[in-house]
């Protein structure tokens, strides 16, 4: 992505180009204009991320590229902000765990514990998803074998994303 920001046309191009790979499409001027507008800041925000210092990964372009986090939080994550919960105002402390011998980093995909990451699409089903990929990797913890569940078969079950 190198410093190709600075020149708007190259951003224009980019613009264009992932598009047709993402089949996206708006419908009119106005939209297009908004929409490269997100999409650029969020070329920036990659590009600074990348450039920092000392970072054991990079980011990328993806589908979600045109959206903001708000649009992307309201569309594919299913949080509801609605209904903003307060917590009792007479606990005073909460006693922490007293664990010991944690290692400081664990990437479980080291250990092949990690499928692909599967698209949910706008289902609001991400509480599946995350569950499924959880019992996907303790399954390859506890038995060694990774196997890619069906969270269609826990949402067809629940009556979920319908």
């Amino acid at each position: 992505m190198s410093r190709m920001l600075h020149d708007e046309s190259s951003v224009v191009e980019m613009h264009k180009q992932w598009m047709v790979q993402h089949g996206r499409s708006y419908a009119d001027d106005s939209e297009m204009k908004k929409r490269l507008k997100i999409f650029t800041e969020n070329m920036e925000f990659i590009e600074n991320f990348n450039n920092a210092e000392n970072k054991s990964y990079e980011l990328g372009l993806n589908q979600f590229a045109d959206l903001t986090t708000e649009e992307f939080i309201a569309l594919y994550t299913g949080l509801d902000n609605s209904s903003q919960r307060s917590f009792s105002s007479n606990v005073t402390s909460i006693e922490p765990l007293r664990l010991t011998n944690i290692p400081e980093y664990m990437d479980w995909r080291e250990y092949g514990a990690v499928t692909n990451v599967k698209f949910q699409g706008r289902c609001d089903s991400c509480s599946i998803f995350a569950s499924v990929a959880a019992v996907e990797g303790i399954v390859k913890i506890r038995t060694g074998n990774l196997i890619s569940l069906s969270e269609q078969q826990l949402m067809d079950c629940t009556g979920q994303g319908r």
